[in-house]
Protein backbone atom coordinates (compact mmCIF):
# COMPACT_ATOMS: atom_id res chain seq x y z
CA UNK A 1 0.00 0.00 0.00
CA UNK A 2 1.27 3.29 -0.77
CA UNK A 3 2.19 6.15 1.87
CA UNK A 4 -0.96 8.01 1.24
CA UNK A 5 -3.18 5.08 1.07
CA UNK A 6 -1.84 3.81 4.16
CA UNK A 7 -2.16 7.57 6.13
CA UNK A 8 -6.24 7.40 4.66
CA UNK A 9 -6.93 4.14 6.01
CA UNK A 10 -5.12 5.19 9.36
CA UNK A 11 -7.04 8.24 9.89
CA UNK A 12 -10.06 6.11 9.54
CA UNK A 13 -9.44 3.06 11.94
CA UNK A 14 -8.54 6.21 14.31
CA UNK A 15 -11.76 7.89 13.75
CA UNK A 16 -13.79 4.92 14.14
CA UNK A 17 -11.59 4.24 17.84
CA UNK A 18 -11.76 7.88 18.99
CA UNK A 19 -15.17 7.55 17.81
CA UNK A 20 -16.59 4.50 20.59
CA UNK A 21 -13.42 4.15 22.65
CA UNK A 22 -12.74 8.50 23.29
CA UNK A 23 -9.00 7.56 23.40
CA UNK A 24 -6.44 5.23 20.76
CA UNK A 25 -4.90 2.71 22.42
CA UNK A 26 -0.86 2.41 22.79
CA UNK A 27 -0.28 -0.09 20.53
CA UNK A 28 -0.31 -2.37 17.54
CA UNK A 29 -1.63 -0.42 14.56
CA UNK A 30 -1.84 2.64 16.70
CA UNK A 31 1.85 3.25 16.75
CA UNK A 32 3.95 5.26 14.49
CA UNK A 33 5.18 3.66 11.05
CA UNK A 34 4.67 0.12 9.43
CA UNK A 35 5.98 -2.36 11.32
CA UNK A 36 2.49 -3.34 13.18
CA UNK A 37 1.09 -3.31 9.58
CA UNK A 38 2.83 -5.79 8.51
CA UNK A 39 1.53 -9.47 9.40
CA UNK A 40 -2.08 -8.14 9.98
CA UNK A 41 -5.20 -7.98 7.50
CA UNK A 42 -7.48 -5.41 7.91
CA UNK A 43 -10.46 -5.58 7.22
CA UNK A 44 -12.93 -1.96 7.11
CA UNK A 45 -16.61 -1.65 6.71
CA UNK A 46 -17.90 1.47 5.14
CA UNK A 47 -22.09 2.95 5.45
CA UNK A 48 -23.84 3.74 1.66
CA UNK A 49 -22.14 6.92 1.83
CA UNK A 50 -18.51 5.79 2.44
CA UNK A 51 -18.45 6.83 5.48
CA UNK A 52 -16.26 4.29 7.54
CA UNK A 53 -18.54 2.49 10.66
CA UNK A 54 -16.23 -0.94 11.78
CA UNK A 55 -12.78 -2.43 11.51
CA UNK A 56 -10.92 -5.59 12.68
CA UNK A 57 -7.59 -6.86 12.61
CA UNK A 58 -6.21 -10.36 12.35
CA UNK A 59 -2.30 -10.79 13.36
CA UNK A 60 -0.63 -13.71 11.19
CA UNK A 61 1.90 -15.44 12.80
CA UNK A 62 4.21 -18.68 11.61
CA UNK A 63 5.24 -21.21 14.54
CA UNK A 64 7.71 -23.89 14.18
CA UNK A 65 6.00 -27.10 15.43
CA UNK A 66 7.05 -30.56 15.17
CA UNK A 67 9.25 -29.77 12.41
CA UNK A 68 6.62 -27.75 10.62
CA UNK A 69 5.72 -24.23 9.99
CA UNK A 70 1.71 -23.89 10.98
CA UNK A 71 0.30 -20.86 10.59
CA UNK A 72 -2.18 -18.79 12.84
CA UNK A 73 -4.64 -16.70 12.47
CA UNK A 74 -4.68 -14.49 15.51
CA UNK A 75 -8.69 -12.52 15.97
CA UNK A 76 -7.49 -8.90 16.60
CA UNK A 77 -9.34 -5.85 17.84
CA UNK A 78 -12.44 -5.09 16.39
CA UNK A 79 -14.06 -1.62 16.53
CA UNK A 80 -17.71 -0.72 15.82
CA UNK A 81 -19.62 2.64 16.04
CA UNK A 82 -22.33 2.69 18.44
CA UNK A 83 -24.99 2.47 15.86
CA UNK A 84 -23.43 -1.09 14.30
CA UNK A 85 -22.65 -3.00 17.29
CA UNK A 86 -22.43 -6.77 17.49
CA UNK A 87 -23.88 -6.72 13.77
CA UNK A 88 -21.12 -6.44 12.27
CA UNK A 89 -19.09 -8.90 13.88
CA UNK A 90 -19.26 -11.69 11.76
CA UNK A 91 -18.45 -9.93 8.38
CA UNK A 92 -15.73 -8.58 10.24
CA UNK A 93 -14.21 -11.94 10.69
CA UNK A 94 -15.82 -14.05 8.42
CA UNK A 95 -14.27 -11.59 4.83
CA UNK A 96 -10.61 -11.75 5.80
CA UNK A 97 -11.02 -15.47 6.79
CA UNK A 98 -12.80 -16.60 3.68
CA UNK A 99 -10.13 -14.75 2.20
CA UNK A 100 -7.47 -16.60 3.67
CA UNK A 101 -9.30 -20.08 3.33
CA UNK A 102 -9.08 -19.14 -0.43
CA UNK A 103 -5.36 -18.16 -0.56
CA UNK A 104 -4.72 -21.71 1.30
CA UNK A 105 -6.58 -23.82 -1.37
CA UNK A 106 -9.27 -24.25 1.15
CA UNK A 107 -6.93 -26.26 3.65
CA UNK A 108 -8.12 -25.16 7.42
CA UNK A 109 -5.96 -23.53 9.28
CA UNK A 110 -5.57 -22.53 12.90
CA UNK A 111 -7.02 -19.43 14.99
CA UNK A 112 -6.18 -17.75 18.18
CA UNK A 113 -8.15 -15.34 20.23
CA UNK A 114 -7.79 -13.55 23.20
CA UNK A 115 -10.46 -12.07 25.06
CA UNK A 116 -12.45 -11.34 28.39
CA UNK A 117 -15.73 -10.56 27.41
CA UNK A 118 -17.73 -13.40 27.65
CA UNK A 119 -20.39 -13.05 24.59
CA UNK A 120 -17.64 -12.74 22.43
CA UNK A 121 -15.51 -16.08 24.00
CA UNK A 122 -18.94 -17.52 23.23
CA UNK A 123 -19.15 -16.19 20.04
CA UNK A 124 -16.06 -17.77 19.07
CA UNK A 125 -16.50 -21.32 20.56
CA UNK A 126 -19.56 -21.31 19.36
CA UNK A 127 -18.10 -20.33 15.74
CA UNK A 128 -15.12 -22.05 14.95
CA UNK A 129 -13.67 -25.82 15.38
CA UNK A 130 -12.62 -27.98 18.10
CA UNK A 131 -12.44 -24.76 20.15
CA UNK A 132 -10.16 -24.67 23.46
CA UNK A 133 -11.48 -23.54 26.07
CA UNK A 134 -15.09 -24.23 25.25
CA UNK A 135 -17.44 -23.29 27.98
CA UNK A 136 -19.64 -26.90 26.93
CA UNK A 137 -16.83 -29.45 27.17
CA UNK A 138 -14.55 -29.66 30.63
CA UNK A 139 -11.48 -31.28 28.90
CA UNK A 140 -7.97 -31.14 28.57
CA UNK A 141 -6.43 -29.29 25.90
CA UNK A 142 -4.81 -31.44 22.64
CA UNK A 143 -0.97 -31.76 23.16
CA UNK A 144 -1.05 -29.51 19.57
CA UNK A 145 -3.44 -27.22 21.13
CA UNK A 146 -1.11 -26.72 24.42
CA UNK A 147 2.15 -26.03 22.47
CA UNK A 148 0.68 -23.31 20.01
CA UNK A 149 -0.73 -21.93 23.17
CA UNK A 150 2.53 -21.65 24.45
CA UNK A 151 4.33 -20.30 21.66
CA UNK A 152 2.03 -17.77 21.19
CA UNK A 153 2.50 -16.35 24.35
CA UNK A 154 5.63 -17.13 24.95
CA UNK A 155 6.86 -15.54 21.32
CA UNK A 156 4.32 -13.24 19.99
CA UNK A 157 2.81 -12.22 23.86
CA UNK A 158 3.31 -8.44 23.04
CA UNK A 159 0.87 -8.61 20.27
CA UNK A 160 -2.21 -9.08 23.00
CA UNK A 161 -1.70 -7.77 25.69
CA UNK A 162 0.90 -9.72 27.83
CA UNK A 163 4.09 -8.10 29.22
CA UNK A 164 6.71 -9.28 31.47
CA UNK A 165 4.07 -9.62 34.57
CA UNK A 166 2.13 -11.69 32.74
CA UNK A 167 1.46 -15.75 33.46
CA UNK A 168 -0.04 -18.16 31.07
CA UNK A 169 -2.09 -21.07 32.95
CA UNK A 170 -1.72 -24.29 30.61
CA UNK A 171 -4.23 -26.09 32.01
CA UNK A 172 -7.09 -22.98 31.72
CA UNK A 173 -5.68 -20.99 29.04
CA UNK A 174 -6.13 -18.01 31.29
CA UNK A 175 -2.88 -15.12 30.96
CA UNK A 176 -2.83 -12.93 33.60
CA UNK A 177 -2.59 -9.38 32.97
CA UNK A 178 -3.17 -8.18 30.16
CA UNK A 179 -4.45 -4.92 30.63
CA UNK A 180 -1.30 -3.33 32.54
CA UNK A 181 0.54 -1.09 29.49
CA UNK A 182 -0.66 -0.37 26.31
CA UNK A 183 -3.92 -1.97 25.92
CA UNK A 184 -5.22 -0.31 29.54
CA UNK A 185 -7.71 0.96 27.62
CA UNK A 186 -9.81 -1.42 26.65
CA UNK A 187 -9.87 -2.73 30.14
CA UNK A 188 -13.51 -3.59 31.84
CA UNK A 189 -14.42 -5.34 35.20
CA UNK A 190 -16.92 -7.94 35.19
CA UNK A 191 -19.98 -5.77 35.75
CA UNK A 192 -18.77 -3.80 32.66
CA UNK A 193 -18.22 -6.64 30.31
CA UNK A 194 -21.01 -8.12 28.11
CA UNK A 195 -22.63 -11.51 28.99
CA UNK A 196 -22.74 -14.32 26.69
CA UNK A 197 -26.55 -15.81 26.00
CA UNK A 198 -25.63 -19.24 27.95
CA UNK A 199 -24.55 -18.69 31.49
CA UNK A 200 -22.12 -21.62 31.38
CA UNK A 201 -19.83 -19.45 29.50
CA UNK A 202 -20.22 -16.32 32.22
CA UNK A 203 -19.56 -19.08 34.66
CA UNK A 204 -16.09 -20.44 32.62
CA UNK A 205 -14.99 -16.75 32.76
CA UNK A 206 -15.90 -15.69 35.96
CA UNK A 207 -14.49 -18.85 37.31
CA UNK A 208 -11.03 -19.02 35.03
CA UNK A 209 -10.33 -15.20 34.74
CA UNK A 210 -9.29 -12.30 37.60
CA UNK A 211 -11.10 -9.19 35.74
CA UNK A 212 -9.61 -7.01 39.03
CA UNK A 213 -5.98 -8.32 37.47
CA UNK A 214 -6.98 -7.89 33.48
CA UNK A 215 -6.75 -11.56 32.55
CA UNK A 216 -7.40 -13.02 29.16
CA UNK A 217 -8.96 -16.06 28.23
CA UNK A 218 -6.42 -17.42 24.83
CA UNK A 219 -8.83 -19.61 22.66
CA UNK A 220 -7.07 -21.63 20.08
CA UNK A 221 -9.15 -23.15 17.55
CA UNK A 222 -9.63 -23.83 13.39
CA UNK A 223 -11.02 -22.53 10.39
CA UNK A 224 -12.70 -25.33 7.41
CA UNK A 225 -15.05 -24.21 4.37
CA UNK A 226 -17.65 -26.14 5.92
CA UNK A 227 -18.07 -23.66 9.24
CA UNK A 228 -17.73 -20.76 7.27
CA UNK A 229 -20.31 -21.69 4.81
CA UNK A 230 -22.49 -22.57 7.88
CA UNK A 231 -21.91 -19.21 9.55
CA UNK A 232 -21.97 -16.94 6.60
CA UNK A 233 -25.57 -18.48 5.48
CA UNK A 234 -26.71 -18.09 9.05
CA UNK A 235 -25.91 -14.38 9.24
CA UNK A 236 -27.34 -13.86 5.58
CA UNK A 237 -30.64 -15.94 6.78
CA UNK A 238 -30.99 -13.66 9.26
CA UNK A 239 -30.23 -9.87 7.38
CA UNK A 240 -32.30 -10.25 4.69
Amino acid sequence: MTEPGLGRLRAELEGITLARLGALPSYGIFLPGRAAWRNRIITCLYARDRTPIAFSTIVFYSLALGGRVHHVFQLGLVVANSRSGDRTIVPLYSYPLTYVLGLRGFREYWIAQTAMIPNLIGFVTDTFVDVFPHYRHRRPPAPRVREIARLLVSGHGEEFGAGPDSRFNDETFAVSRCYDGPAELLRKSWEEVAKHRDPRCNELCRRTLDYTRGDDLLLIGRVNLAMLLRRVLGWAAKHE
